[in-house]
């Protein structure tokens, strides 16, 4: 018995025609919209999270020099003797053009007591606001000293 080879056309729509090319090239587009959106957002939460930890080093920075400097003898505690203050070297390379100022003011309505106030202030990139920490302490004159 032989048998008729019967040849099975594919039918095709003809609404189809092409389709799996146009939905490839809007995904395509899609992705592309998606990516060049995306990056900016990415770019910027880069940005702010190196802002957050520059703040921070300094933060740790100012604490630590401010603590140093309220140790010092009452009589040491002098706006001269803390010119001698400088930043330590983590802090130097995290934290772009950094500036350390130190004030020592006696209160003038209490005179065993100084004022010490201490502020750090950087620029993150050539053109923005520079950024400040500042912390202010009291020292006061331990009795029997004179």
């Amino acid at each position: 018995m032989i048998h008729a080879l019967r040849t099975t056309a594919v039918s095709r729509s003809p609404g189809r025609s092409g389709s799996m090319l146009v939905e490839t090239i809007a995904c395509c587009a899609l992705l592309g919209v998606m990516f060049t959106t995306a990056l900016p957002v990415l770019q910027w939460a880069g940005h702010q999270r190196q802002l957050a930890q520059q703040r921070e080093v300094a933060l740790q920075e100012v604490d630590n020099q401010l603590e140093h400097v309220a140790s010092l003898a009452w009589e040491e505690l002098t706006a001269e003797q803390t010119e001698r203050l400088v930043l330590s070297p983590a802090a130097l390379a995290q934290l772009p053009r950094a500036r350390l100022v130190l004030t020592v003011d006696v209160a003038p309505e209490e005179p065993g007591a100084k004022r010490v106030h201490l502020e750090l202030s950087w620029e993150p990139l050539p053109g923005q606001s520079a950024r400040h920490v500042q912390l202010t302490t009291w020292a006061y004159r331990r009795k029997g000293s004179p």
